[in-house]
């Protein structure tokens, strides 16, 4: 059985992404979960494992900054309504890691 190394925490607001290539908007989507290692994504468009994408995560109504990072597609899963994918942070300096844990803190439910 496969075992993550962090744990993922499940968001208990609704939080948007949108994934950017070359600074464009190729997708849009919502965080299925999420962790200072990677998240899961529901998107309207799929991914191919292996592909770099620029995440920007959003809360509405929130007066937060948004969350942005360079991440990898680990997998993806294709179905007629929309598509999952897991994706992995490519590098998240210790202070971005703090901004995330505190992302992760303020909108994502504690296990």
């Amino acid at each position: 059985m496969f075992h993550r190394r962090t744990e993922r925490r499940v968001p208990k607001v609704q939080i948007g992404v949108r994934c950017l290539v070359d600074g464009y908007v190729v997708a849009c989507g919502e965080v299925m979960d999420l962790s200072v290692r990677g998240a899961g994504l529901w998107t309207q468009d799929a991914f191919n494992p292996g592909d770099s994408l620029e995440l920007l995560l959003e809360v509405d109504q929130s007066l937060a900054p948004p969350f942005r990072s360079i991440a990898r597609v680990v997998w993806s899963q294709e179905s007629e309504a929309r598509a999952r994918c897991g994706v992995r942070w490519a590098f998240v300096r210790r202070s971005e890691r703090r901004t995330l844990a505190e992302f992760i803190a303020a909108h994502c439910a504690t296990p």
